[in-house]
């Protein structure tokens, strides 16, 4: 006698592609030498970040991700690897999130060593079953260790004074709102 057992394999979730761009609006930057605000300089910049997420339930998704970041006034750029979490809290309505991102730069030459967090709230459009627009509305701070050292001409007012002297680290917080727009497939 043979018995015959039929498994059934259901579909596992499968994980979400998110491509973001967003633009930063510089609010406030603490330096070695000083503390300046969106008075002082029209800080801005732009991000553009690369994540994977898995979906372990309706609610919840986490992942990683890396991306490509440059802060203006001063310039310097950051390349961030981070994790990413997105919830979302209400059942009835489970296309807008909250979402989080902790990460380390990558330090080169060409980019600044540091630590990211971005936190905020979102908003997923699916297109068709598996493609969305999402957008992005948030917080911004970032922790850089820039290898410049600035010296500055005089008083440590602003950095239109400033002139480069050596090679040294100088340390940056930078705090931007976060408006952003992606792609999800």
């Amino acid at each position: 006698m043979a018995v015959i057992f039929t498994i059934q394999a259901s579909a596992q979730k499968k994980v979400e592609f998110d491509v973001d761009i967003s633009y930063l609006y510089g609010l406030q930057e603490r330096t070695d030498y000083g503390n300046f605000s969106r008075n002082d300089y029209k800080m801005s910049g732009a991000s553009l970040h690369f994540s994977v997420l898995h979906p372990f339930s309706e609610a919840f998704a986490a992942g990683a991700g890396i991306g490509l970041d440059r802060y203006n006034h001063p310039g310097y750029n950051t390349c961030p690897v981070f994790l990413t979490v997105h919830y979302s809290p209400i059942t009835s309505f489970r296309n807008a999130y909250l979402f989080a991102d902790a990460g380390k730069d990558i330090g080169s030459s060409d980019f600044s060593k540091g630590t990211m967090l971005d936190a905020g709230i979102g908003y997923k459009y699916m297109t068709g079953k598996r493609f969305g627009i999402t957008f992005r509305l948030g917080y911004n701070i970032r922790w850089s260790e820039n290898k410049t050292k600035y010296e500055m001409n005089g008083k440590y007012s602003n950095y239109a004074d400033m002139i480069c002297v050596n090679i040294d680290e100088i340390y940056h917080v930078r705090h931007s709102v976060i408006a952003g727009l992606g792609v999800i497939f």
